[in-house]
């Protein structure tokens, strides 16, 4: 009697074409779209639905975009990236000589 189990280890998460963390973006997207519409259903609902399906496909379309554009973990690695410093500025240098702290 043989039984397989964990057949999805070592392969990443995939649901409907979207990669990993972009499922929690776009599942973020589809939950502010739905809170937009109940809070605007007390003014006019027209406007509430128009709000909340704008969102929606906003949503859609650029965590597909992103998606498309990074992949699966190169969004994180490029915030991490301009997380960054550029270069390192040394602004205590200067105190210190005007006040005579360092000698040359």
């Amino acid at each position: 009697m043989d039984y397989t189990i964990n057949k999805g280890v070592n392969r990443p998460l995939d649901f409907y074409g979207l990669k990993e963390t972009y499922i929690f973006y776009f599942a973020g997207g589809v939950t502010c779209a739905i809170v937009s519409y109940f809070i605007l259903q007390f003014f006019i609902a027209w406007v509430a639905i128009l709000v909340a399906l704008l969102i929606a496909v906003a949503s859609y379309a650029v965590t597909y975009y992103l998606n498309d554009k990074y992949g699966a973990n190169g969004l994180s690695k490029r915030m991490a990236q301009n997380a960054c410093p550029k270069r390192i500025q040394l602004k205590r240098t200067r105190k210190l000589i005007s006040k005579g702290g360092i000698k040359r």
